[in-house]
């Protein structure tokens, strides 16, 4: 489990409703696309697949930085396929994020 200071939950909550709004503050939109469009996203088992612990670990540290330049630079150093991996855990918490809240509004 992650553990995060009520500052860095406020951040996480601006960045995931900034998403949800369409402004991807972290990913260009290329690497967006480019993370999608691999063949890893949809390849056998052989090729490249983050463990949830591996996630965990990256967006603990990700969150551990205070500025948008550090969180930045500490994507854009990561290991391909590490990086477009992690954009794609970024964007189911993302849309899970947005099923939670149509449920709420629903109910």
């Amino acid at each position: 489990m992650i553990q995060v200071t009520e500052s860095e939950l406020k951040q996480v909550e601006y960045l995931i409703q900034q998403s949800i709004q369409g402004n991807h503050i972290l990913f260009d939109i290329n690497t967006i696309r480019k993370a999608f469009e691999s063949n890893k996203y949809t390849s056998s088992e052989e090729d490249f697949e983050m463990t949830a612990q591996d996630a965990e670990g990256h967006l603990e540290k990700l969150i551990s930085l205070p500025t948008l330049i550090q969180k930045k630079f500490y994507l854009e150093n990561l290991e391909k396929d590490t990086f477009h991996e992690l954009i794609r855990v970024y964007f189911n918490i993302v849309e899970s994020k947005i099923f939670e809240t149509e449920k709420k509004v629903v109910h």
